[in-house]
């Protein structure tokens, strides 16, 4: 008889069910029924308690894994497991490794799981016989009552939509939560900062709360800003509005509280600055009361201010040409933001337009700090908003978007006004999942951690068919795919040989990067920081580490052995800035005799020389060391 579903095959004396694998047909037999249950639906036992009180694995209650020694013939495996050792307590219901003499042993009777791996690893060829221990997802979900509701971040078909047409929340809380270091400034018509789902997250100017009434506290320009700004009436009572309550609830609600919905980012503080409808005066306010927090925050070593890493703007003109002199301060206050490390979410128009075609603001606009998002819905398609190859970077889920709204409720809206607080919220996830090394990026260059933080969204989407083709990334953000890759942001590149001598600016001049290591994305951009103004700078590099102190009667230190090649066609110069950007080409990385192909495998090194003045005498220096492990 053929069972497909086990392959249990005759009988033999031997008395040992058997399948596919080290075993021929001939050495299969079957001494009791075994267990056809799907394995997913089979009985479990809880682990022990372990000594600090922990719960330890659980695992099927009637089953083992076993591994036989190599080299066994057809018999001797047979006869280990078969007649004489308990052939009608045990059966083999597979080999489920056979390269490896792994299988899959049914406990036939009552006998315990600890019972059975006692006596099977004490007979002769067995090596081990261990538990078959139950194995999860380690997604991880939160405790909110109406999470089920909220198919944009874990979609499972609870709408009728797709499953897994979501942007993987679970998988990006995994790595983070979200903490309170980071916030978004929400800027729309205002926020209902004492709705039990965000009264938690609010953020609140200390100096103000427990300063006087009408006296500028913490003398940042603000009067009495204890929770926000109101660009309107240039004063501090930022007032509550349906849609903006409901976009801060997407970004930051309070997550794993028990009731309500979950934010991207659980713990983010918010920022609620009033400003979004009205003229372009009103929106350049409110963007400059968010700029004017994080520089205080930066200024300050994070004692005042906030340290806002996302604006979000749910809101724009429609038809509006963000190139035109006409709309020119846009693009530079995002820019200027993103100087100060700021990203700025921003919905496209609720038109099916070609917006490359049409013209929007803001997501017509070219800057780089910006992120223009459209909308999906619960079936990963885009049907009622703006799209553009050359203009919208990404989709998120907008349509029937649950959240918070005023007075403690809760309720669905649609829009790109939904979608874009989606990504607003993953971007302070992100900073929080960041690695270390990501870190000492942000903190050694602000606006090209943003970048990054940018360039990861865009590279993570999941490809749809209605984004692919009609925006920059071709698909809908996949924030858990992004908090997986910066969580090892850095992991193979390290600075090394620091700090450098100092120069001309007092301060010691270092090397970044941007991108990646692997050969197949190519992507790897070298940054030299830290530099004077006017000074010309080039790059070397060398697959050996060393040190020779002065070089040449530089006033730095080489940090280079071996071999050095120059990147001849890349001088470059910081003009009035203090750091130099050059893109590299992993296939062709200079050495004295020609250029020669980064492998994975390889280790290079790199360093920026560059020219100085002590004194109004010239001289030259050397930055730190940047060690790249190629993948």
């Amino acid at each position: 008889m053929l069972n497909t579903g086990w392959l249990t095959l005759g009988r033999m004396t031997a008395g040992v069910a058997l399948v596919a694998g080290p075993f021929t047909t001939g050495a299969l037999a079957q001494v009791a029924p075994l267990d056809t249950t799907p394995i997913l639906q089979r009985e479990v036992t809880a682990g022990p308690t372990g000594p600090d009180g922990q719960q330890l694995p659980s695992y099927l209650t009637r089953q083992v894994l076993v591994r036989l020694s190599a080299g066994l013939s057809e018999d001797a495996r047979a006869a280990i497991l078969g007649a004489g050792n308990g052939a009608d307590r045990y059966g083999v219901e597979r080999a489920i490794v056979p390269q490896m003499d792994l299988y899959l042993v049914q406990i036939l009777d009552g006998t315990s799981v600890s019972a059975a791996m006692q006596e099977l690893s004490g007979r002769d060829g067995v090596l081990y016989a261990v538990p078959d221990h139950v194995v999860t997802n380690r997604d991880t979900f939160p405790n909110d009552s109406q999470f089920g509701q909220q198919y944009g971040k874990h979609n499972t078909g609870q709408t009728g939509g797709t499953p897994d047409a979501d942007i993987d929340a679970p998988k990006a809380w995994d790595y983070s939560t979200g903490t309170s270091e980071f916030a978004v400034a929400i800027v729309d018509g205002g926020v209902d900062h004492a709705h039990p789902d965000l009264i938690g997250n609010r953020w609140e100017n200390a100096a103000e709360a427990n300063g006087q009434p009408g006296v500028d506290d913490d003398g940042n320009g603000y009067v009495d800003d204890v929770y926000g700004w109101n660009a309107y009436n240039n004063n501090a009572n930022v007032g509550t509005s349906s849609h903006g309550t409901h976009v801060a609830g997407i970004a930051a609600a309070q997550g794993d509280n028990g009731f309500g919905v979950a934010g991207v980012s659980w713990d983010a503080e918010i920022v609620s600055i009033a400003g979004s409808s009205g003229t372009t005066s009103t929106v350049m306010i409110a963007y400059s009361y968010a700029l004017a927090l994080k520089d205080q925050w930066m200024n300050s070593g994070g004692a005042a201010g906030a340290n806002i890493v996302a604006t979000n703007s749910s809101f724009g003109v429609d038809f509006a040409n963000c190139s035109s002199p006409n709309f020119t301060p846009w693009n530079d206050m995002y820019d200027l933001m993103g100087q100060s490390g700021i990203l700025s979410a921003t919905a496209t128009t609720n038109s099916a337009q070609n917006v490359d075609n049409v013209g929007d603001v803001p997501t017509g606009c070219g800057s780089d700090y910006m992120i223009s998002v459209t909308a999906t819905n619960d079936e990963d398609r885009r049907t009622f908003s703006g799209f553009g190859l050359t203009t919208i970077d990404l989709g998120a889920p907008g349509a029937s978007i649950r959240s918070t709204l005023p007075g403690n409720s809760y309720g669905p809206n649609t829009g790109t006004s939904m979608a874009t607080p989606q990504v607003t919220g993953a971007i302070a996830l992100l900073h929080s999942a960041a690695s270390p090394e990501f870190a000492n990026l942000r903190a050694a260059n602000p606006a090209m951690a943003a970048l990054e933080i940018k360039r990861i969204l865009m590279e993570t989407v999941d490809v749809v068919p209605t984004l692919d083709g009609f925006t920059v990334s071709g698909g809908r953000m996949n924030v858990g795919a992004a908090a997986e890759e910066i969580n090892t942001y850095g992991a193979a590149i390290f600075n090394y040989c620091g700090p450098a001598i100092v120069n001309s600016t007092s301060q010691s001049a270092s090397m970044s990067y941007l991108g990646s290591s692997e050969v197949a994305l190519n992507d790897l951009s070298l940054v030299a920081q830290g530099l004077p103004s006017s000074s010309v700078v080039l790059f070397i590099a060398s697959r050996t580490q060393g040190f020779v102190a002065f070089p040449g009667g530089s006033t730095g230190n080489l940090c280079l052995g071996g071999s050095v090649g120059r990147f001849q066609s890349q001088v470059a110069s910081t003009g009035t800035g203090s750091s130099v950007t050059i893109a590299i080409d992993l296939n062709a990385v200079p050495q004295p005799n020609g250029s020669v192909a980064a492998m994975p495998g390889d280790t290079w090194n790199f360093q920026a020389w560059y020219r100085d003045s002590l004194i109004g005498i010239p001289i030259t220096n050397f930055t730190d060391g940047l060690s790249v492990f190629v993948q």
